[in-house]
């Protein structure tokens, strides 16, 4: 976090703020009810999973869960010269055990062993079955935007919100999986 820090103060700042705007808007991964969505991935390296375990395992169930955002670690990121996952876990991270309704017993395990536990199997599965749609979302905003800012006339601006309503119409819930049955097809 410690680069995050040194680009806005290197970079021009209009260029800066952009760039930070774009990087808060991901610290959704890094709240403390979504950070234990790391243990499930394969890429992260043991040691660390087994840190954030142990954090997890010594960090008080609470009875009940406030809804509402999330709250995002802001500050935490800035301040930090370097921050591990482990240090984000906190009481709203046993939140996704839960709403599972799953045990905890496979954290007091070393990493390599979780894929012996049926509840950790059970989870991982749900885990990686979820789909994130919120940067395709934006994308398709941006790109609408873009395209917007690029008429310069009201005539051109008008026809491509004609064009947008009408693929909108054809189209009216399209998803990610939906993508793939569409491409082969032209929408105008």
């Amino acid at each position: 976090m410690s680069s995050y820090v040194l680009f806005s103060q290197t970079v021009d700042p209009p260029l800066a703020r952009e760039v930070k705007k774009s990087l808060r808007r991901h610290l959704w991964y890094l709240t403390e009810s979504l950070v234990v969505l790391a243990l499930f991935d394969k890429g992260l390296d043991q040691a660390t999973k087994a840190a954030m375990a142990t954090s997890l395992r010594n960090t008080p169930k609470p009875q009940t869960f406030d809804p509402g955002k999330p709250q995002f670690p802001v500050q935490q990121l800035v301040q930090a010269q370097h921050i591990t996952l482990d240090e984000l876990i906190g009481p709203n991270s046993w939140l996704l055990f839960h709403l599972l309704h799953s045990s905890d017993n496979w954290l007091a395990l070393p990493p390599d062993m979780w894929n012996t536990d049926e509840d950790c199997l059970q989870m991982e599965s749900i885990v990686n079955g979820i789909t994130v749609v919120n940067d395709a979302a934006e994308r398709g905003v941006k790109d609408v935007q873009d395209y917007a800012n690029a008429a310069r006339d009201g005539d051109h601006r008008g026809q491509i919100v004609l064009v947008s309503s009408s693929h909108r119409l054809k189209i009216p819930n399209f998803l990610k999986n939906d993508r793939c049955s569409f491409a082969s097809k032209r929408y105008v």
